[in-house]
């Protein structure tokens, strides 16, 4: 979901809403609510959902559906001080840890079938300074994106920074989307980073897979 930022797209992964039907687009306050909601509207009973973070999950014989959010590459991502090929050499040491490898292992034991995705992507960035408020104050991180409200200048700022206007599809009409051109954000000028919020195919493409529980169970 664009702009790619957590609060949008993963939100709206797991409740199935469009960002203009999230009880908080700005930030994942309401993040297990969306999600038990969505499993509910589905028929299940509220004792049979579960929304859980971290790889420690361990669902009871009652839950049917459960979410769990794994944060670490979104973390990765906003530490990042060595590009592309640090995190390559970062992803490569979390899988040889094996972490998410026995949580589905664990999952799959009990019945579950397994889907894996990402809210979004992220891409390499160069810094062209750091902006002072304006417009609408989200907690993104992504420093790829503005959220401008109506009194904001937003021809200038387009023309300023070099960015694209987003139409407002599925987005707060109230509002105005500014997205970073391709390899640039609002991080120290000159700086090195990987980022996400905008609209580049390493963003906006993400990986999903599914394991059946009785393909791995005989």
């Amino acid at each position: 979901m664009i702009p790619t930022i957590t609060s949008l797209s993963r939100q709206s992964l797991v409740s199935g809403k469009y960002p203009r039907q999230l009880f908080s687009p700005w930030s994942t306050s309401k993040e297990g609510k969306e999600f038990t909601d969505c499993a509910m509207s589905f028929g299940l009973r509220k004792e049979q959902v579960e929304y859980h973070r971290g790889y420690d999950a361990d669902f009871g014989p009652t839950i049917r559906c459960g979410c769990v959010i794994i944060n670490d590459i979104d973390d990765m991502v906003h530490g990042q001080q060595q590009g592309r090929s640090g995190m390559y050499r970062d992803v490569e040491y979390l899988s040889s840890m094996g972490k998410l490898a026995t949580l589905v292992r664990n999952l799959l034991s009990k019945g579950f079938d397994v889907y894996i995705s990402a809210d979004h992507g992220n891409t390499p960035c160069i810094g062209q300074g750091k902006l002072m408020k304006l417009g609408v104050e989200t907690e993104t991180k992504s420093h790829r994106m503005l959220v401008l409200e109506k009194f904001a200048d937003k021809e200038k700022m387009k023309k300023q920074y070099d960015m694209i206007e987003y139409p407002k599809y599925f987005l707060d009409k109230q509002y105005d989307y500014l997205i970073c051109n391709i390899g640039k954000s609002f991080d120290a000028k000159g700086d090195k980073v990987m980022t996400h919020g905008g609209i580049t195919v390493d963003e906006v493409i993400v990986p999903f897979i599914k394991i059946k529980a009785v393909d791995n169970n005989g």
